[in-house]
């Protein structure tokens, strides 16, 4: 059996740090792209250094020729303008979505049957971006933030309340940034709901900790974070190509779902081999699906200045 082709547009820090993810998993054979070539050549070879030390036999090659990543069965797009303290996601809006207009033509003429994971920001936009120029069925396009979002507000649960990460559950819908919706009634520590095991004022210093989580690591290193998002996109991956169908909070397209549509947006899908299978809609509580129809609103301010519907 042929083993997937996976390729990863971009070899900054995001990039390259998704390489090593699938590298070490074992998910195929990986393509990083970059328009500086030799830096991506550069970085799979270093990457290819670990296959003894690590015992896999996965492939990586580096390249700045985008014919490289043909007939990929998955790509995720990391490149884009990078975010600096000064900016908000929204200040990234025109120059990203020329990059992601660019690739993605790309993409559905020289990998037309692949899925694709986008990981620029801002991130919602630029997904429901990529499904426009592709013209790819809904299910095979989708954003990270939601693996990533649901990661954050876990930790900072664990640091309240000192317990095995594997005990804590947590939900976070809506977009990636200062309107996303950590939802406190789908969130639980051992099975118990969270408002039953932290205060109010601790479960609203995490939420505030989450949605300002992307932020606060570019105030501490000058950059935006980079394993973390690299962890998520290869849980995402790994469901896809291995057709676990793993529930998981993804950036995809909602067609009446939470009474939203012709927006995206992250709520819990299950991923297998089809993309995108399901999209599983929660209860939610009055001021939380309140919150994440304002959340859909500013999303869908963003991809009106796209000229997208």
């Amino acid at each position: 059996m042929a083993r997937p082709k996976i390729s990863i547009i971009g070899a900054g820090n995001v990039g390259a740090n998704t390489a090593l993810f699938l590298f070490l998993k074992d998910l195929g054979d990986v393509t990083l792209y970059d328009i500086k070539g030799d830096m991506a050549a550069g970085k799979a070879l270093d990457i290819m250094h670990l296959a003894s030390i690590w015992g896999t036999n996965s492939q990586i090659t580096g390249t700045g020729n985008i014919e490289d990543t043909s007939n990929s069965d998955l790509v995720v797009i990391t490149a884009g303008k990078r975010r600096t303290a000064d900016m908000t996601r929204d200040d990234l809006l025109a120059q990203n979505g020329e990059i992601i207009t660019s690739l993605v033509d790309s993409i559905q003429q020289k990998s037309p049957n692949s899925f694709i994971i986008v990981v620029t920001n801002p991130l919602d936009a630029m997904a429901h971006l990529a499904l426009e120029i592709s013209n790819f069925e809904s299910s095979r396009v989708m954003g990270m933030s939601g693996v990533l979002d649901a990661g954050r507000l876990a930790h900072f649960i664990r640091e309240k309340h000192q317990v095995a990460i594997e005990n804590i559950l947590t939900t976070v819908l809506g977009g990636h940034g200062d309107s996303m919706v950590p939802v406190g009634s789908n969130s639980f520590i051992a099975g118990q709901p969270l408002d039953q095991v932290l205060e109010h004022d601790e479960i609203k210093e995490v939420i505030e900790r989450t949605r300002g989580a992307g932020g606060e690591i570019i105030k501490l290193m000058g950059t935006s974070s980079m394993y973390a998002p690299a962890a998520a996109v290869w849980k995402m991956a790994q469901a896809i190509l291995r057709d676990e169908k793993a529930i998981l909070p993804c950036s995809v397209y909602l067609q009446g779902e939470y009474n939203l549509s012709d927006v995206f947006l992250s709520v819990p899908v299950l991923l297998g081999k089809g993309g995108v299978e399901r999209i599983i809609e929660l209860p939610l509580e009055k001021e939380e699906l309140k919150a994440l129809h304002n959340s859909a609103e500013e999303v869908k301010e963003l991809t009106r200045k796209l000229n997208i519907n």
